[in-house]
């Protein structure tokens, strides 16, 4: 949803804008527009949408358009720029103040991911920043301003590993995280700073990632004990109320819910975590005379 508008894609290639209801069957339809191709994510800034396509007409299977539309007038979208890249496109993320869109995609035989990152500055003019093929492939792109995660399974072992956008042309490598029993990752999420990390053998592992010393921290771990099969998990605030403001509480409660179970249940009640403390040293120096060293049998 954006601008009060819902953005619903369907299986045969169109996009469908409606007003957002009032009740469940004031549904509006604005518009049903083709776009010659799937589509896997969409991001908005303001009266622009980012629009992410696979499976394009015309195109290989393992290349991707982005298309820019202006929604200014939600009945009559008008193409403003696109782009086309390699990769089978996955998903997408963006960083509106520093306008970069990062976009995940798979290479033909699966074996790495395309890490795409756009200048998105100019409506008109979106421009490729680079394009980089990262094998084994990594997964579970989560942006932050400056920094982004994304997990990878080494010799079947689960890691989740941290970037740098300072230079978005070249973005760095600033540490990765072994997780618990080296077990591979399923999915992540991010509340608020916290890393929220499923793991195969249905473990949440939350993190936190100290962006001063480019260090991960484990917080607490929650082992899912139903019997679900949804690799895929929705992490939700206690009260989803606009008016809600837990801030200053200093504690914010989340539930856990397996996306595949209807009606949702609540299995799970997670508290939010905040960084640790940072480690304090100290040093103690004594000043002793060579009289009262003697004194106390010193040699």
């Amino acid at each position: 949803a954006h601008n009060g508008h819902l953005f619903v894609s369907d299986l045969n290639n169109r996009l469908h804008i409606l007003d957002k209801p009032s009740a469940p069957d004031s549904f509006i339809i604005k518009i049903i527009t083709n776009l010659n191709g799937r589509v896997r994510d969409m991001e908005f800034s303001g009266n622009a949408a980012f629009v992410l396509l696979g499976n394009v007409s015309g195109l290989p299977a393992d290349r991707t358009r982005l298309s820019v539309y202006d929604i200014a007038n939600a009945a009559n979208p008008t193409l403003k720029s696109q782009i086309e890249f390699d990769g089978n496109p996955i998903s997408m993320s963006y960083i509106e103040e520093r306008d970069l869109l990062l976009i995940d995609g798979r290479k033909g035989d699966g074996t790495a991911t395309y890490r795409t990152i756009v200048n998105t500055a100019n409506k008109d003019s979106i421009k490729i920043i680079t394009v980089k093929s990262i094998s084994p492939r990594e997964s579970g792109l989560i942006c932050w301003k400056n920094h982004y995660f994304s997990s990878v399974t080494i010799e079947g072992k689960g890691y989740i590993r941290a970037y740098s956008t300072a230079d978005p042309a070249s973005p760095a490598l600033l540490g990765s995280m072994l997780m618990p029993d080296d077990k591979e990752v399923y999915s992540m999420a991010d509340i608020e700073g916290l890393l929220y990390v499923h793991l195969s053998n249905q473990q949440v592992v939350t993190v936190v990632f100290d962006t001063t010393n480019n260090t991960f921290h484990r917080g607490i771990d929650f082992a899912i004990t139903r019997g679900y099969d949804s690799e895929e998990y929705i992490l939700l605030k206690k009260n989803s109320s606009k008016n809600t403001d837990t801030t200053g509480s200093g504690v914010s409660k989340y539930y856990l819910i397996p996306a595949a179970t209807s009606p949702p249940q609540y299995i799970l009640e997670i508290l939010k975590l905040s960084a640790p403390p940072p480690i304090q040293s100290y040093s103690l120096t004594m000043q002793i005379t060579p009289a009262a060293a003697a004194t106390d049998g010193c040699i």
